[in-house]
């Protein structure tokens, strides 16, 4: 098998701007967070880099990477809040539901009632970001909304086999108010994932004992 630790194509160029991925051997599956965030902090890089572009040469499609990015860092935010439970969830003494179903589609509604169950587990009271987010209603409404669309119509327009048009009727929206909304959830989802992984290891701790 041919050594893939070196991506030899692009190695050289510019001292200190090597970078490694999925290289410290931790299972995969705990850097679930960590890709969470790195979506999160792309696409506020991006966004930030559109609203400072001046309106004269903004280009509206620049804000599909932007709409692709934020979806895909909710996603992953979701799905690393169930992974995470799972643990809280066998202490408890309520099985999970198999991995397998979490990461089987890209249906934000599929993963809400897994994430709202391990919501049930954890000290909420301080993740909140009041007014926006008050309950996890509101996580509801906002994942819903952007669920709205195919996990993909952001990506590239055309879907399976070429023929299903994923935007058929177009979208309009505030650029702002999106990443804005998003930013919130983002950050209390950040901060849900951190407070259920802190519980299960304090359980974890007390179990043995």
């Amino acid at each position: 098998m041919k050594d893939s630790s070196r991506w030899a194509e692009f190695s050289g160029g510019t001292v200190g701007w090597d970078v490694g991925l999925n290289t410290t051997g931790v299972q995969h599956i705990h850097l679930l967070q960590d890709y969470a965030r790195a979506y999160h902090n792309a696409a506020r890089s991006v966004f930030e880099a559109f609203r400072q572009t001046a309106e004269r040469n903004r280009r509206e499609m620049d804000a599909h990477s932007i709409v692709f990015l934020y979806r895909h860092a909710l996603e992953v935010y979701l799905k690393t809040i169930i992974v995470w439970g799972e643990g809280l969830q066998i202490l408890r003494g309520s099985p999970p539901k198999p991995r397998k179903q979490t990461f089987k589609d890209h249906d934000l509604a599929k993963l809400l009632p897994g994430v709202k169950d391990i919501f049930s587990l954890i000290d909420c009271s301080g993740i909140w970001n009041v007014p926006m987010y008050q309950s996890f209603t509101d996580i509801e409404r906002v994942a819903q909304a952007v669920n709205e669309f195919p996990h993909d119509g952001f990506r590239y327009p055309i879907g399976h086999a070429g023929e299903t048009e994923l935007l058929p009727c177009g979208v309009s929206f505030n650029v702002i108010v999106f990443a804005e909304k998003l930013d919130g959830l983002l950050d209390l989802l950040e901060a849900a994932a951190t407070c259920t992984w802190d519980t299960y290891q304090i359980e974890a701790r007390t179990h043995i004992l």
